[in-house]
């Protein structure tokens, strides 16, 4: 949003040319989200205690686990939530990969958030099974792939390049038709 509402004004003001560099916008992103982490930090945790959303033990784990008990749980709300504003303050909000790397992680923080809930809400301290996670980041992550495929006008997003090796590209979906 920054960048979309400062840059154009860089013609007139020559130190707004700054925003034009993603390692300017990924360094002010990141102290953004860990201020607001620090300055909201205690009152999330203070609510999470008070709303009594804390981890359970399962009941067979070593009697040092024990001491975990009672510790608050969904702190992710906080990290994906200072993540996620930091990244709409200071990138390019008209980039289709931002927009689909926001999809992807607020979809993983949404399985996360499922978990936790379960955990806490349901009083079941195993949380979603392994696999149910696991099919819901599989439908979240082949969403986001196809709509990356999709919004791509390059033919670049479906080619892998190695490191190191100046010409040596694998072009995914060749192997893909290939195996179908």
């Amino acid at each position: 949003m920054l960048y979309n509402l400062l840059y154009p004004l860089s013609s007139q003001f020559t130190f707004l040319n700054v925003f034009q560099y993603i390692t300017f916008r990924t360094m002010f992103a990141t102290l953004t989200a860990l201020i607001i982490t620090m300055l909201i930090g205690d009152i999330v945790t203070d609510m999470l205690k008070r709303w009594k959303l804390a981890q359970i033990t399962k009941g067979y784990e070593p009697k040092r686990h024990k001491a975990k008990e009672g510790t608050p749980t969904m702190g992710g709300i906080m990290i994906i939530g200072t993540t996620v504003l930091s990244t709409l303050l200071w990138a390019d909000i008209n980039n289709h990969y931002i927009i689909l790397l926001l999809i992807l992680f607020l979809g993983f923080g949404a399985v996360g958030f499922a978990d936790d809930y379960v955990k806490t809400i349901k009083r079941n301290p195993e949380g979603l099974h392994g696999k149910t996670k696991l099919v819901y980041e599989i439908i979240i992550s082949t969403i986001v792939v196809y709509l990356l495929i999709m919004l791509d006008n390059s033919g670049k997003v479906t080619s892998i390049t190695l490191p190191f090796f100046k010409n040596f590209i694998i072009d995914i979906m060749g192997i893909v038709i290939q195996i179908i």
